[in-house]
């Protein structure tokens, strides 16, 4: 389980779990809950309040956005540590030549455009436990 706490506009960044399904419980506030689905490559979006929850199976590429001040989520998950893969981490750890190469782009421009992302930061237990 793991406690997200928010104010209003903050993000928990897009990422999937390969090794997890998670349950999204609201606490307090409220919150989106925007996920895309991978057979239809669209995003399906779910406000959430008080009291209601967002299923998100394994696998699939999500993130959540809080619409209010104080906003407390919930994250059950059927694992007991649950793997991340975080956008910013698939975006920094790719060779830019790969992305440039792939998509048709500018080597030194893809750099410069991903030059100011910074690894998130996740609170929890020590990785060596």
């Amino acid at each position: 389980m793991l406690d997200i706490f928010l104010s209003k506009n903050s993000i928990i960044e897009p990422h999937y779990h390969p090794n997890a399904s998670e349950l999204t419980y609201c606490v307090s506030g409220s919150a989106t809950i925007s996920l895309m689905n991978p057979n239809t490559k669209k995003f399906q979006h779910y406000q959430i309040t008080p009291g209601q929850v967002v299923n998100i199976p394994q696998g699939w590429w999500h993130y959540q956005i809080a619409n209010t001040d104080d906003t407390h989520l919930q994250g059950i998950f059927n694992t007991d540590t649950p793997e991340v893969i975080l956008g910013s981490d698939i975006l920094t750890a790719t060779p830019a030549d790969v992305f440039a190469y792939t998509y048709g782009l500018d080597e030194n421009q893809w750099i410069a455009a991903t030059a100011n992302i910074q690894p998130s930061i996740l609170i929890g237990p020590p990785m060596d436990e």
